[in-house]
């Protein structure tokens, strides 16, 4: 009988270090699930500024287009004249257009919108590439047109026409200049001289001429052209 008694009292032990053992093992398993929420805030932080960046950028790009498209308006109608103006408006912001393409939107034979886009590769405005057409078997030209390029120019053209008005305004400040009544023709010392000072269209007498309007109107012009170049 005492036996029986023993071997109960060890059996009861044994079930209650089981329970507790599983009890303490759920435990650690909360405290570690913690870290991993606080490890994705910082991942968005870098996204944030990186948009923030681009949606500052954007406005001021806007802004130095509009001032590239006047200038280059301006190189193109001065170089090439007003008609070479809608293949500008075309090219602008594409890439490897068609000449077809071109012509079909300018509303131009194609032998002359050839003609018109040869004279923008002279004046090195624009470049082109040469692919066969796999369906027809002939060559088209792919235009692109440079912007960088154009605004170089209007710089170069804005600066050689500051140089000829000093040149001109200098000129009109160190000579003396002869009209008649008539206002035919205007002389400088010089040629009045050699004419005697008759008026070589209808034989008047030729009067010194006051020029110091015309020196005031280009001084005005000059400066507005500075003021354009900075």
């Amino acid at each position: 009988m005492p036996k029986k008694s023993v071997s109960k009292t060890i059996k009861k032990p044994v079930k209650i270090s089981e329970k507790t053992t599983i009890k303490t093992s759920k435990k650690p398993a909360k405290k570690t699930s913690k870290p991993k929420a606080a490890s994705k805030k910082p991942a968005k932080v870098p996204k944030l500024k990186a948009e923030k960046q681009i949606e500052a950028k954007k406005p001021a790009k806007k802004i130095r287009n509009k001032l590239d498209d006047k200038m280059t308006e301006d190189v193109i109608s001065g170089v090439l004249g007003e008609e070479a103006l809608p293949i500008f408006y075309h090219l602008m912001d594409k890439e490897k257009v068609s000449e077809f393409e071109i012509a079909e939107a300018i509303k131009k034979d194609i032998h002359i919108t050839r003609s018109l886009l040869y004279r923008f590769f002279e004046h090195n405005l624009a470049t082109f590439i040469r692919r066969k057409d796999k369906q027809k078997g002939w060559y088209v030209c792919y235009w692109d047109f440079k912007q960088e390029e154009a605004i170089h120019l209007f710089r170069k053209m804005k600066k050689e026409r500051i140089e000829a008005l000093n040149q001109r305004i200098e000129r009109e400040k160190t000579n003396d200049f002869y009209m008649c009544r008539n206002a035919c023709k205007r002389v400088d010392f010089d040629r009045a001289f050699q004419i005697q000072f008759k008026c070589p269209e209808c034989g008047d007498l030729l009067n010194p001429l006051d020029n110091s309007r015309t020196i005031e109107f280009l001084g005005d012009k000059l400066n507005e052209l500075k003021k354009d170049s900075n």
